[in-house]
């Protein structure tokens, strides 16, 4: 006997699926069942996140190191951001750990910026989340990373004993 399932299947229409299924119980059907079904498309954002000004591949412990983003929405619909959240491992986010985004046209940028500064010597990863709605109002996010090395801090002027000079 043989098994039933999808005899073929093609766009309708834009955005219809025609189905034409075969092998279905004889009391159900006799012949080939053509259906209709709605066809979601779902396409992801066509997001660019680049760097306004390049971060440091290096920065000392407790030194202040700015994050400066660049956001192009490429696609051809707009893209429904919500916030934007910054963090770090092995720092601290000085300024812009949650930013208000708002829509973003297509066709259209915006910018994010942070301040975070480095804890401890090693790695630091620095995530950034942007939190947006998708055509089907479900919540989604885009991620980027970025890394540098923390450096020891530098040692405070030795002034070879004497008070250090009055500016």
């Amino acid at each position: 006997r043989p098994q039933a399932g999808i005899e073929h299947a093609r766009l309708a229409q834009a955005r219809r699926l025609r189905l034409v299924l075969h092998g279905l119980p004889r009391p159900v059907v006799h012949a080939p069942l053509q259906v209709e079904a709605p066809l979601i498309v779902m396409v992801p954002p066509q997001i660019r996140v680049t760097q306004s000004s390049e971060l440091p591949t290096s920065a000392n412990v407790g030194d202040a190191v700015s994050l400066a983003l660049e956001i192009s929405n490429r696609g051809q619909k707009q893209v429904n951001f919500s916030t934007a959240t910054v963090m770090v491992d092995n720092g601290e986010v000085l300024q812009g750990n949650e930013t208000f985004m708002g829509p973003l046209r297509n066709d259209d940028q915006t910018e994010l910026s942070a301040t975070i500064i480095p804890a401890n010597e090693g790695p630091v990863t620095i995530t950034v989340t942007f939190n947006y709605t998708d055509d089907l109002n479900h919540p989604q996010t885009i991620v980027e990373t970025y890394t540098l090395d923390a450096l020891p801090a530098l040692p405070p002027p030795d002034f070879n004993g004497e008070n250090p000079p009055d500016f």
